[in-house]
């Protein structure tokens, strides 16, 4: 059996599902990578030609210092963002093994919204990404 074929339910996010390789964060935001936009936040995605991709794809969280100045905000944001994330990635990937192997989740509202409204965004999002494939 494949390293890819299992998931397991584990709500950790260690570090080695965040990305932060710089080489693929650039290529992440090239205009070879695909993307979509779900109100507030908008997906960069690379997708993987081979299968060697670890159990869930490394995951980035962006909070733009152009909408919040305040670091505090900004910080705020991507922790409520990372904790939507590690709680739902079960329920995201387990039905259908993601071909992408970096995935970066930028948020664009204008306003601060709570964990609550972050995770019902981020839930809907993902459902209606799955519902395209």
């Amino acid at each position: 059996m494949s390293k890819r074929a299992v998931l397991d339910k584990s709500q950790k996010l260690p570090k080695s599902e965040r990305l932060s390789n710089r080489k693929i964060i650039q290529e992440l935001f090239d205009s070879n990578s695909s993307s979509f936009f779900f109100y507030p936040f908008k997906f960069f995605f690379l997708v993987d030609e081979g299968n060697m991709l670890p159990h869930y794809p490394q995951v980035l969280f962006i909070v733009p210092k152009k909408r919040f100045r305040r670091a505090h905000d900004r910080h705020y944001l991507r922790r409520r963002m990372k904790e939507a994330y590690r709680l739902h990635k079960y329920d995201f990937f387990h039905d259908l093994l993601p071909p992408w192997r970096a995935l970066a989740i930028v948020y664009v509202g204008k306003t601060l919204m709570d964990f609550h409204q972050i995770e019902e965004a981020l839930c809907k999002a993902f459902a209606r990404f799955k519902q395209s494939l």
